[in-house]
């Protein structure tokens, strides 16, 4: 016999030692492949959240944009003192009133964080009482985050020309004070 069992037996030996070999060889590719595959798939998983918490903060956004603007509207503008003024004027003149801003100052915030200051205003009004109670109730309603510190009117029982102000059949005058938060 060409093959002894002797040979026949080594060559099974070399042979089973060989797909061992081959065995072990691809468990380690397949635990690498696999490995890598998982790690994969967790990037992929962390990206897509990413992608979704984006999408949401997004949405988030444009469906709170009108909100922000309507809040952003309660503030006078950075350097827009002198529209609010003239819109306080208008606003006067509507309510059908003499009206006279006496005084304008801006109260810096002491918080440096803080985004807004103070703008303080005294005006002067004059005019017949309910015209000054629709100003006031105008002001109060104006598209601003207005603060009415303070209301002194007087009646006059008569004309009036007090402060540069003149208006006929005056019977009441006084002053307002108001504070707006104004954007730095």
């Amino acid at each position: 016999m060409f093959w002894s069992s002797k040979k026949f037996l080594i060559l099974i030996i070399l042979l089973n030692i060989g797909l061992m070999v081959f065995g072990t060889m691809m468990f380690i590719n397949i635990k690498n492949v696999n490995e890598n595959v998982s790690v994969v798939k967790y990037e992929i998983d962390l990206n897509q959240k990413r992608e979704d918490s984006l999408e949401s903060t997004l949405k988030m956004l444009a469906d709170s944009a009108e909100s922000l603007d309507k809040i952003n509207s309660y503030f006078v503008k950075k350097d827009g003192e002198a529209g609010f003024i003239g819109y306080v004027e208008n606003v006067g003149r509507q309510a059908g009133i003499a009206l006279s801003v006496d005084n304008v100052s801006i109260e810096n915030s002491k918080d440096v964080s803080d985004f807004k200051d103070d703008m303080k205003m005294r005006v002067a009004v004059a005019g017949e009482w309910g015209r000054i109670i629709r100003f006031l109730g105008m002001i109060e309603n104006m598209p601003f985050a207005i603060i009415v510190n303070a209301t002194n009117i007087s009646s006059l029982g008569g004309a009036l020309n007090t402060g540069g102000l003149r208006a006929s059949r005056t019977d009441w005058s006084g002053y307002v004070d108001i504070t707006v938060p104004k954007l730095k």
